[in-house]
């Protein structure tokens, strides 16, 4: 399995982000989340079976110049299922915005794959996210296990800036403890709901390991003690999910 979200640290290479009031805004790229449930019979063998039919048609599509796409697994672990009624989150990503003219040449090339998707599961919504890196991964599960990742529903208290601030502050700080994390904040696009009440997804990327170590440095340790992001964003309980590559862009 590939190392998942090794993806970022080349966006980050372009998308880079300060939260200086002067700089130009930070560019941001696409991408999408589709939250599905199985149908009855179907399950994750199933659904991988398609996904690596759909693998070679995208090798095909590519190679004939049509745009790249990520995409990822995610399962849920520790979310409240009253609130969210799925057994899976497929996430995609594209390097840029004018990628996505891709989406009708899928529509109409891959049918055939589409129905088989639709026959595994049944997948409600979908949201595309504007999205960018405030901080890269260096390293992710290499053995096939997936990673943890962490998601928030968030508001910001002052403005875009500040919560970017108050981001690289904490970003810093991670630095200092060694803490290989990726975050990618998302805002609201197209499919949100119209009762979603949130500016925008915080996303947390790591390995299991660093999960847990910083999860030791924040409640044992005391490591986070004077540096908070509560003065900058308001923000809802976390919820975890495992993620996998189901392909990388690249």
């Amino acid at each position: 399995m590939k190392k998942i979200l090794t993806f970022l640290t080349t966006i980050l290479l372009t998308f880079s982000v300060t939260a200086d009031d002067h700089m130009t805004p930070p560019t941001m790229f696409p991408i999408e989340g589709i939250q599905c449930k199985y149908n009855e019979g179907m399950g994750l063998a199933d659904l991988q079976k398609t996904v690596a039919k759909w693998n070679k048609y995208m090798d095909q599509s590519v190679a004939e110049g049509n745009p790249e796409y990520s995409a990822y697994l995610l399962s849920p672990y520790m979310i409240p299922g009253s609130e969210f009624d799925l057994d899976f989150v497929w996430f995609g990503m594209w390097s840029s915005f004018n990628d996505l003219e891709g989406i009708t040449r899928y529509q109409t090339e891959a049918q055939d794959i589409e129905r088989e998707f639709n026959a595994v599961a049944t997948c409600h919504t979908r949201q595309l996210a504007p999205s960018l890196v405030v901080r890269p991964i260096e390293a992710s599960e290499a053995k096939g296990e997936g990673n943890i990742v962490q998601i928030r529903s968030c508001k910001n208290i002052g403005t875009p800036q500040e919560t970017l601030a108050a981001f690289n502050q904490f970003g810093s700080r991670l630095d200092e403890l060694g803490t290989d994390m990726a975050i990618l904040l998302m805002v609201k696009g197209p499919g949100t709901s119209s009762s979603a009440d949130y500016d925008f997804l915080q996303m947390n990327v790591s390995t299991a390991a660093t999960f847990g170590s910083l999860y030791e440095e924040f409640w044992n340790k005391g490591s986070m003690q004077g540096l908070s992001l509560a003065d900058a964003i308001d923000c809802g309980p976390t919820r975890i999910y495992i993620g996998t590559a189901l392909r990388e862009n690249g």
